[in-house]
């Protein structure tokens, strides 16, 4: 955004292949898929939480980012999730971070996949953090996206744990399944 002097990250890529074609500029050593993935080219899927026999599916559109080695990104265009609100100016890419890439497990949500909003500001917001809480205007969301059950961050409930980024980052970084 600052190289490109924009203040809105949808001026600068209007699709996530061109996202990771301009982000592939400056990480030396990082590469993205030219196609978008899909449940078929993508292996292996991403399990849930505490029921890892269950997937995710991968949607529609969204194409993956080699970060290096061992990190793979995989970016989705996504406007219309939350609006505007304060100093955030609407979710614009969801990301999910392999933070062990995808070929090694265990390739659950919530243990080494997280999820991440990408403000059109360029602010980052885990998935499940009370600041996506507020932004979708509900605070009983704290560490869990989209609802409190499915996607919370606790071995106690059967979840899909894309609520742990949020319980992670708001703990210092500490693993605190809520």
């Amino acid at each position: 955004m600052h190289d490109e002097d924009a203040t809105d990250l949808s001026k600068i890529a209007e699709t996530p292949e061109e996202y990771c074609e301009l982000l592939s500029k400056y990480i030396s050593g990082s590469s993205y898929e030219t196609e978008a993935l899909t449940d078929d080219s993508f292996e292996p899927q991403i399990g849930n939480y505490n029921y890892p026999d269950t997937h995710t599916s991968i949607e529609e559109n969204t194409y993956g980012f080699h970060f290096a080695d061992n990190i793979f990104l995989a970016f989705r265009i996504n406007e219309d999730f939350y609006q505007p609100k304060g100093s955030f100016k609407g979710s614009y890419i969801r990301i999910y971070a392999d933070i062990n890439g995808p070929l090694t497990k265990p390739n659950i949500a919530g243990k080494d996949i997280f999820g991440f909003w990408i403000d059109k500001s360029g602010q980052v917001v885990p998935f499940g953090s009370t600041t996506e809480a507020w932004l979708r205007g509900d605070d009983s969301l704290k560490y869990t996206s989209h609802s409190e059950e499915e996607n919370s961050c606790n071995e106690d409930i059967v979840s899909d744990g894309w609520g742990c980024a949020g319980s992670i980052f708001e703990n210092n970084f500490k693993v605190i399944y809520q």
